[in-house]
């Protein structure tokens, strides 16, 4: 069994198109976490601050800030981004991989005509 240069060149279009599709994403993905970051920390600045007046201590109040709904929906919000993120530049791993494989196989492929 060997792989055409048809084969090949269509395999390589589709990991191409793969590839480029997991880096845009990926370039999305970590605009959305800095976002979600930026959001956190300023939920958590202005809970803090509030808390503070309550509690006076800064220890006390950045604690009870960090259980408010504001704050833990920011933080849900934050853990979700970086999941995505991470999904996104694992695919970008992914295709660089299905790349590598595809042209092991096709340098295989070639070897094995040469033999037969």
């Amino acid at each position: 069994m060997s792989i055409d240069l048809h084969q090949f060149e269509r395999s390589a279009r589709t990991i191409g198109g793969e590839h480029r599709k997991a880096i845009d994403d990926s370039e999305t993905s970590a605009r959305d976490l800095s976002r979600a970051e930026g959001e956190y920390h300023k939920a958590l600045a202005v809970e803090t601050a509030m808390a503070k007046q309550e509690f006076g201590s800064a220890t006390m109040a950045e604690t009870m800030a960090k259980g408010s709904p504001r704050v833990t929906n920011a933080k849900l919000e934050r853990d979700v981004a970086a999941a995505k993120d991470r999904a996104a530049m694992e695919r970008v791993r992914l295709s660089r991989d299905d790349r590598q494989a595809l042209l092991s196989i096709a340098g295989w492929s070639r070897a094995n005509e040469a033999i037969e």
